[in-house]
Order: structure tokens, then C-alpha cells, then sequence
């Protein structure tokens, strides 16, 4: 099984929002249409919290990824992950892979790499 680095920074997951807001702007994405999450959840006794940004498109269509940032604890690293709606599965991806998505995020070239990244994880896992 292929190994992916996908340990980023906040800072890193911050130029995958610019790239992804530019290229809204630059396409004329509707208002709506995005969906950004920005969640801090923690533990029962607050000892352990999560942050989990994320990238998503509001109308559900099957045809979109979706973007996710996990950061434990307040590391200075998190990872970074796509989602396949048609799959409806997620596999860590690299930063490069990620600005790639999010560059092109409502189109059919980002629909079939995320597509491709999550069935080759999955297929890999199944069959590991």
C-alpha cells in the first residue's frame, strides 16, 4: 500500500482555502453552493480537543469531493484528507494533491482525482 504523507500545517491548510476561494471566484461559484466547516469539538473531560475544517459542496451532488483538515490537540501538524461523494469514503492525501482539488474543487478533472485517490486507497485496504 502506497503511503501518504498527509501531515500539513494550519498555515498549509489556509493556502488550500485560497486556492479554493479563487477559483470559486474566478468560475463565478455560487454563494451557496460551498459549504465550509469549521468545528473544535473535545472530550468529555476536556483534556483532548479537535478542530476539523473542511470543504464541502452544499447542494450534495455525487459528483463533488469534499476537503477535510484534522488538527488534535493543538499540534502544529494535522492531516489532510479527500472525500469521494460517489464513494462515500475518505483517503489522506498530500498538500500538492489537496491545492490540486481545491484549485479545480465543482469540476469533472477534480471529481474523477478525488474518485481515483479514494477507490485506490479503499481497493488497497480491502485487498491489504
Amino acid at each position: 500500500m502506497r503511503i501518504v504523507n498527509n501531515s500539513i500545517t494550519p498555515a498549509q491548510w489556509e493556502l488550500i482555502l485560497d486556492a479554493f476561494h479563487t477559483h470559486c471566484k474566478e468560475k463565478g461559484v455560487k454563494e451557496d453552493e460551498p459549504l465550509i466547516i469549521d468545528e473544535l469539538t473535545s472530550n468529555a473531560s476536556g483534556d483532548h480537543t479537535k478542530r476539523k475544517q473542511a470543504i464541502f459542496d452544499n447542494y450534495d451532488r455525487h459528483t463533488s469531493p469534499g476537503l477535510t483538515f484534522l488538527l488534535m490537540d493543538q499540534m502544529s501538524t494535522g492531516a489532510l484528507f479527500v472525500y469521494s461523494s460517489s464513494e462515500q469514503a475518505h483517503a489522506p492525501i498530500t498538500l500538492d494533491e489537496g491545492m490540486e482539488i481545491a484549485k479545480q474543487f465543482f469540476s469533472e478533472e477534480a471529481s474523477e482525482l478525488s474518485d481515483h485517490i479514494v477507490c485506490n486507497y479503499v481497493m488497497k485496504r480491502v485487498w491489504s
